[in-house]
């Protein structure tokens, strides 16, 4: 239906983003390191598309590139692993390293991943692995975000959980204030200095 949506960004939230084009605004579900991405594109943001109809609702899956996209769809097809748990594995790793656990069977790596056991990750990596070890169309995939800004995210994130807050609020808050020339701590005291405003 949609190849890709461009225009201003209107919204973003830890795993949601509303870009406007043409006088619609359309909501589109992210990963966690696209929400990222988008905040430096305030004005001209493009997201990739996947278009899917569950229990009569249209939801719109946005990729911050074709790569991101097709991972998101490789995991799609395999058994177990629907929309929800594929986002979570976009969200908590970077694509280069979702790629690089397949190619080396590094189940523990992809069970870092909210909802990702031990046996959906092993059939993650028997069911991908034929594909991306003889492709080199994701050996020059864009980090996106840049992997160590991404582990220092999980940290700040992992520290929040441990003080009461769930995950979905805790990524929220570190997406709205994370600012990776700041040390850990103090990303974590600037997400904890938001919950109020949230």
């Amino acid at each position: 239906m949609y190849d890709y949506i461009q225009g201003n960004l209107i919204e973003i939230g830890a795993d949601y983003a509303v870009i406007e084009n043409g006088g619609i605004g359309y909501r589109m579900s992210v990963s966690a390191n696209a929400a990222f991405v988008l905040q430096e594109t305030k004005n001209n943001a493009k997201l990739y598309t996947h278009v899917k109809i569950r229990d009569d609702v249209l939801v719109i899956y946005g990729f911050i590139s074709k790569a991101e996209r097709e991972l998101y769809l490789s995991l799609n097809t395999v058994s177990g692993v629907g929309p929800k748990a594929a986002m979570a594995i976009l969200s908590y790793l970077s694509d280069k390293a979702i790629i690089e656990a397949i190619r080396s069977g590094d189940a523990k790596l992809l069970c870092t991943a909210p909802g990702i056991g031990l046996k959906t990750a092993q059939r993650i990596i028997v069911d991908l692995k034929g594909k991306f070890a003889d492709s080199n169309d994701f050996d020059d995939l864009p980090v996106g975000v840049l992997q160590e800004a991404s582990e220092e995210k999980m940290i700040c994130i992992d520290a929040l959980i441990s003080l009461g807050y769930d995950r979905t609020t805790a990524t929220h808050m570190v997406e709205q204030t994370f600012q990776k020339e700041e040390t850990t701590q103090k990303n974590i005291l600037k997400a904890l200095a938001s919950a109020d405003r949230l």
